[in-house]
């Protein structure tokens, strides 16, 4: 019996869009590694193992492949924190929960941190760019956050430096392991260092 046209699509659907995704990853890993100035569309498609027409096909030029990587980075971190923000201990339990996702992502897939580290070198169309998206991320748990100051936490912060308090004291270690080890002497790429790394910063936030 041959499939339904329906199911066809489906399965059509699903092949295009995990290509599009490896493509993403790809682009992500390319702009991480050599910088956007460095950086081709033909050499994202030999990473991705598709065809350079391809990467024209969707996304135009380098600066639309730019934006959609740096989209489909930070949208894997909105994802993750989406599906922890429902703790049932109350606020500032749900803030360190959603830290803890955020270091995790970063230990996982260090790529977007590293290309925010290059961008943000000098400011520019894509540091705004970055820290616009960030901003939107951060609009949905801005009630949260003051939840959480009315409890008597994180007074010394606004929504944003806390955002770049965990950036820079947590996620930039993960995504920069050889520095990290240079200067603590310790692997942070295993799994008890990073968490013992998470915690301390947990710590701090909420000593």
């Amino acid at each position: 019996m041959k499939p339904s046209s329906a199911i066809s699509g489906k399965r059509s659907q699903a092949v295009a869009d995990q290509t599009r995704e490896a493509m993403l990853e790809a682009a992500l890993r390319a702009f991480a590694d050599h910088g956007f100035e460095a950086t081709s569309l033909r050499q994202a498609a030999d990473l991705a193992g598709v065809s350079h027409g391809l990467f024209r096909k969707h996304f135009g030029n380098k600066e639309a492949l730019w934006r959609a990587a740096v989209d489909f980075g930070v949208n894997r971190y909105s994802q993750a924190m989406k599906q922890r923000a429902t703790s049932e201990h109350g606020p500032v339990s749900t803030v360190q929960d959603l830290v803890r996702v955020m270091l995790a992502v970063t230990a996982e897939h260090p790529e977007l941190v590293r290309l925010m580290v290059t961008e943000g070198a000098v400011r520019s169309d894509r540091s705004d760019y970055i820290a616009e998206i960030w901003h939107d991320v951060g609009d949905h748990y801005r009630d949260l956050f003051y939840s959480v100051q009315k409890e008597g936490e994180l007074t010394a912060f606004v929504d944003s430096d806390m955002f770049l308090f965990v950036l820079t004291a947590g996620m930039i270690p993960l995504a920069l392991p050889g520095l990290t080890g240079s200067i603590l002497g310790v692997d942070i790429s295993t799994e008890r260092e990073r968490d013992a790394h998470t915690e301390r910063l947990i710590d701090v936030l909420f000593r």
